[in-house]
């Protein structure tokens, strides 16, 4: 029996996927979970563990690579690249002769900055919705890209500073790649630049950029940020600014600029959208599937509607599946 309260619990084991507030043994699918806590154990692969070793020091994590199957009581686990950021994973479970396959953020194009998804089809399948709803589709990075590239063109026209603000692993990864391999002079905030060496030592390469604060910007200069530090000194000391959203949330209409604490907003993500998830539903052809997260209840109506046995899971709502 799985059991959705504080992340996704496997009855009977100590098992959490995502846990929300401290547990035994959490699995950890990618370094940008927003349910990290110090658990007393974590398994998750070595590119997250190296992530989360910026923010979490003292956690006792067991580092497990794609495709290694290991034992957790009866029940074998196989950690399965996302498609996401580096590190990130699916879990795969098998138990009784059946496959189950809990995932979380993916992506299925593939991306210059990430391992490949890699697929596999599965008889229960429990999915978060991230995304789960019509006005989140997006365009591919390189679609995504070029009215970003025309902001910055038109910035740098009129002597201005195009700033563009984007999350701190993900986002800023792939826009580094793509306008670092252009005419440009890109300087990136420190918080940044620590992740990238981390991208490096995975074997993930970019193109040349300085760390912001390191050197003055030239005139044809693009700084990256994250929003939190959207109020670093080293930005106030920069003249003629332009902000710029570069972000999931910018493809919802009804966020105005002034939320984004910026002037302009361009959709971009290296998640998978409302489109790519059916996609992904259809693909890993479950008997049965469980939706957690937002927007879980539209989601899972929606896979009904196309023939799925689809139910949205309620905390904390439980239910036997194996």
């Amino acid at each position: 029996m799985f059991e959705l309260n504080e992340g996704v619990h496997l009855k009977g084991t100590a098992i959490w996927f995502d846990a929300s507030k401290k547990k035994k043994l959490s699995i950890i699918s990618n370094a940008r979970s927003t349910n990290f806590f110090r658990h007393d154990k974590v398994i998750t692969t070595p590119q997250t563990y190296r992530i989360l070793k910026l923010r979490f020091k003292k956690t006792d994590v067991l580092p497990c690579p794609f495709n290694h199957v290991f034992n957790l009581g009866e029940i074998e686990v196989e950690l399965l690249p996302s498609g996401y950021i580096p590190g990130a994973c699916q879990v795969l479970l098998y138990k009784k002769n059946k496959k189950i396959l809990y995932v979380a953020d993916f992506k299925l194009d593939v991306l210059t900055m990430s391992t490949p998804i890699e697929l596999t089809q599965c008889d229960i399948l429990i999915m978060k919705s991230v995304f789960g709803i019509k006005k989140y589709i997006f365009q591919s990075v390189e679609v995504a890209i070029i009215p970003i590239i025309e902001f910055i063109n038109t910035c740098l026209e009129r002597e201005q500073l195009p700033v563009l603000v984007a999350d701190r692993i993900g986002n800023s990864q792939e826009i580094i790649r793509i306008i670092g391999e252009k005419d440009y002079d890109v300087y990136v905030h420190d918080s940044i630049h620590r992740i990238n060496r981390l991208y490096e030592d995975f074997g993930f390469l970019f193109p040349e950029y300085l760390v912001l604060g390191d050197a003055g910007i030239s005139m044809n200069g693009v700084v990256i940020i994250p929003a939190e530090y959207r109020s670093d000194k080293k930005l106030m000391s920069l003249n003629n600014t332009v902000y710029a959203s570069v972000s999931e949330i910018s493809v919802d209409d009804k966020i105005d600029n002034s939320s984004l604490n910026s002037s302009y907003r361009f959709p971009f993500s290296v998640r998978s959208g409302y489109d790519e998830m059916l996609k992904f539903v259809e693909l890993v052809n479950p008997g049965e599937v469980y939706i957690t997260g937002n927007n879980n209840l539209e989601f899972s109506d929606d896979l009904r509607k196309r023939g799925y046995n689809s139910s949205a899971l309620m905390s904390p709502r439980q239910l036997d599946l194996i």
